[in-house]
């Protein structure tokens, strides 16, 4: 897994110096990588003011300690959030827009957001050649998608860690390591950013950076210094995420978006999973991945449905507060029928999805 052995001509177990973008390439572009990841030549650029956000946030997670929000022992301990009530102004915005959207079948909204985005252009690497193939290709996506930021875990067991020799706050010392070495950081950190930039532009893919330099590269000199500034980086959010109830309270909105998003796709896949499917990676990645992009088209559609709702009030002047209308999520499935005889209206978008067809048409009638 950490590619100390590979096969030359395969694209998942490739060698690892293959993930990155070739050193000619990259002593010519660097300078441009560097620029559109916004990271600055010189590591000691990027780690001074990370190092800023440390303390403060040390010293701040110290003061919460100090006034009873925060407990330590050998663990950390945060009083829970308390649970919002859901507010009657969003359920009233709630009921409104659905009104307005009214009822739709699934096959509509496939080809409504088809026609604005040709995913199924994506999907067959061209423009499809006929009604027939484009059914064809939707019936594979339900086939597979019909039948089938996560929370912080273990947050008690969070540590924090600082700069080696940096003196730590007595409240704290339980929690708090001084371990950090930045000059691993500073000795690796074109390497760091030759990888994320490889990444970046699509050279290698995030799964497969992840696997060869993961924990199967402990010891590797890139994997250390990773380690090393993930330390600080993780120390520099969780000292936020301590000290600011906010923020905690925004993670728990989007994390319960995220839950939403989870139950559209139990509503969409009502099946199981065969078990043929379950033994074979690539057809699960296929469920997976048709799942998603149905779930994906749904919010895509209540998205574009909501926003033309939103206009027409606002040209009425009925202008929505924006704080209201970011609390109201697009996985709404009232009205869209996700059930039954599926009948596609491809007359209604052919233009827009099989516009060669449309054009043969028009002409052989003319």
């Amino acid at each position: 897994r950490n590619g100390s052995v590979w096969i030359e001509h395969s694209l998942s177990f490739r060698g690892r110096e293959r993930l990155f973008i070739p050193d000619e390439r990259w002593k010519a572009e660097a300078r441009r990588h560097y620029a559109r990841l916004q990271l600055p030549v010189k590591a000691s650029d990027f780690l001074t003011p990370l190092l800023a956000r440390v303390r403060a946030g040390v010293d701040a997670v110290a003061a919460v300690t100090r006034a009873g929000s925060l407990r330590v022992d050998d663990e950390l301990h945060l009083a829970p959030l308390a649970a919002d009530d859901e507010n009657p102004e969003d359920i009233k915005l709630r009921a409104r827009i659905d009104q307005r959207i009214g009822e739709v079948q699934l096959p509509e909204v496939i080809l409504a957001v088809d026609a604005e985005v040709r995913f199924s252009w994506i999907m067959l690497g061209r423009e499809p050649r006929s009604g027939q193939e484009l059914l064809m290709a939707y019936a594979g996506i339900l086939a597979h998608g019909t039948s089938l930021c996560p929370r912080l875990r273990e947050l008690r067991q969070r540590h924090l860690f600082v700069l080696r020799g940096m003196k730590v706050p007595e409240e704290i010392a339980a929690v708090c390591e001084a371990s950090v070495d930045t000059a691993l950081i500073e000795a690796h950190w074109d390497q760091l950013v030759h990888l994320a930039a490889s990444v970046m532009s699509g050279h290698a893919s995030a799964v497969t950076a992840l696997a060869r330099f993961g924990s199967a590269a402990r010891g590797d000199p890139i994997y250390d210094a990773g380690v090393q500034l993930g330390k600080l980086l993780r120390t520099a959010f969780l000292a936020h995420y301590f000290v600011d109830a906010s923020l905690r309270r925004e993670l728990r909105r989007v994390l319960n978006r995220g839950e939403a998003v989870n139950a559209l796709k139990r509503a969409i896949y009502t099946g199981r999973v065969g078990p043929a499917q379950a033994r074979r990676v690539d057809k699960m990645q296929a469920v997976a991945d048709s799942l998603s992009l149905l779930a994906n088209i749904v919010m895509a559609w209540n998205t574009a449905q909501m926003q033309a709702v939103l206009d027409r009030w606002a040209n009425r002047r009925q202008i929505m507060p924006p704080e209201l209308t970011g609390r109201i999520a697009p996985t709404r499935l009232e009205g869209i029928n996700l059930r039954g005889v599926f009948r596609f209206p491809l007359e209604r978008y052919a233009g827009q999805i099989l516009p060669s067809q449309t054009a043969e048409k028009t002409s052989a009638g003319g």
